[in-house]
């Protein structure tokens, strides 16, 4: 009986133990539940603020892309205007260099017509002073042919 008492008590000592070691692994296994269902609970709120976020940001995507749609239209509509206005430019320096071409000729032949004024004015001078002195050598000869009976 001795043994048996021994063995009972034995026996209540590894229950006991064998409780406790149950009541510690419950309240681990009690705390791990509170721990994950708090991890849980973080990753939900972390899980909302990214899908918020993703849904900002696929609406920023899209005004980003309407934006972008935008400019490139107003970059096309800028290049055809671009186009017209060295189309514009081309003809202008054309004009240009049409105009300066006359223009060099226009002072080309300005200077031809004056150096030919001014030998027409030479020539004219010339001419007005062969005149004169002819004139002097006509009223010099009547006197000398002694002309008295003549009458025009």
């Amino acid at each position: 009986m001795i043994d048996h008492l021994r063995a009972s008590k034995q026996s209540t000592q590894d229950a006991t133990t064998g409780a406790a070691t149950a009541e510690h692994k419950r309240a681990q296994a009690v705390d791990d539940f509170h721990a994950a269902n708090e991890e849980s609970s973080k990753l939900r709120v972390l899980n909302d603020t990214f899908v918020d976020e993703l849904r900002a940001a696929r609406e920023a995507t899209k005004e980003a892309t309407a934006a972008v749609n935008a400019a490139n239209s107003k970059a096309v509509s800028i290049a055809d205007q671009m186009d017209v206005a060295n189309s514009q430019n081309a003809k202008l320096r054309e004009l240009n260099s049409r105009f300066i071409s006359e223009l060099r000729a226009a002072r080309h032949a300005t200077g031809d017509a004056t150096a030919a004024a001014q030998q027409q004015a030479t020539a004219a001078e010339e001419f007005v002073q062969l005149a004169k002195e002819e004139n002097s050598q006509l009223k010099v000869q009547p006197k000398s042919l002694n002309l008295k009976h003549w009458q025009p």
